[in-house]
């Protein structure tokens, strides 16, 4: 994993992307022994300069922290050369390979706990409790998240389209500005009161939706498509008179 792992840490230099990704979500577990300590740098130097790193600053604050004994030293050099040549993963990439990683880190620690519980070594669950404690929060889900466009001139496109089409009649106008796809509307009275009467003059009559240039279908299961249709008529009819 050695290959991945170092792509993971040039990515790790971009300071949005580790401050996006910081914390619990890259865990040191997620990193083998060696290229940890790297990792641990990384950390520091976010911390400290709150800027991008670039390798030269990351090599010096590397060796200048560490106390190395000459073959760890000559390792680590090796570990930094391969390192140099690597390149940056691109960031969603990096986001999908860190979720993965995550997850298998977590569930190793939970499939080792099910061993000892298994085999006896464990009498309590408090172990896993402090498992779920510590990771409930933040898990990384395979998600892709699209954040919605709260600009002012969206806001604006966005209101105009909820209320597309406006009713016709003063009185609810002034109470209920307009409706739009995605919208449902009820409308409910007592028998013989109107509501057919009602829908037909949104509808039809003056100022109505169809002649807003809206697209109408009326699906009716009370009265006939006849008795309903001539509603309709008699309320186009009161546009031209």
């Amino acid at each position: 994993m050695e290959h991945g792992e170092l792509a993971l840490l040039r990515t790790l230099m971009d300071k949005d992307f580790y401050d996006s990704n910081k914390g619990i979500h890259t865990p040191d577990k997620l990193f083998t022994k060696d290229v940890r300590k790297v990792k641990q740098t990384i950390d520091y130097a976010m911390n400290q300069f709150d800027k991008d790193l670039n390798f030269s600053e990351l090599e010096g604050l590397f060796f200048t922290r560490e106390t190395l004994t000459t073959a760890n030293k000559d390792s680590y050099k090796r570990l930094f050369d391969k390192l140099r040549e690597e390149r940056p993963m691109n960031q969603e990439v990096a986001q999908e390979v860190m979720s993965n990683l995550f997850q298998q880190v977590v569930g190793e620690e939970v499939a080792n706990l099910g061993f000892d519980y298994v085999n006896g070594e464990k009498n309590t669950l408090e172990p896993l409790r402090n498992i779920l404690t510590d990771y409930q929060d933040n898990f990384m889900p395979n998600l892709k998240v699209e954040w919605g466009d709260i600009s002012i001139d969206n806001l604006l496109v966005a209101n105009e389209i909820q209320s597309k089409w406006q009713f016709n009649i003063p009185s609810l106008q002034r109470k209920v500005e307009g409706v739009s796809g995605g919208h449902l509307v009820l409308v409910g009275a007592r028998p013989n009161t109107g509501k057919t009467s009602f829908h037909a003059s949104l509808i039809a009559s003056e100022g109505g939706f169809a002649s807003q240039g809206a697209r109408c279908i009326v699906l009716c299961n009370e009265e006939s498509y006849t008795r309903v249709g001539a509603r309709y008529l008699s309320a186009a009819s009161l546009r031209y008179t």
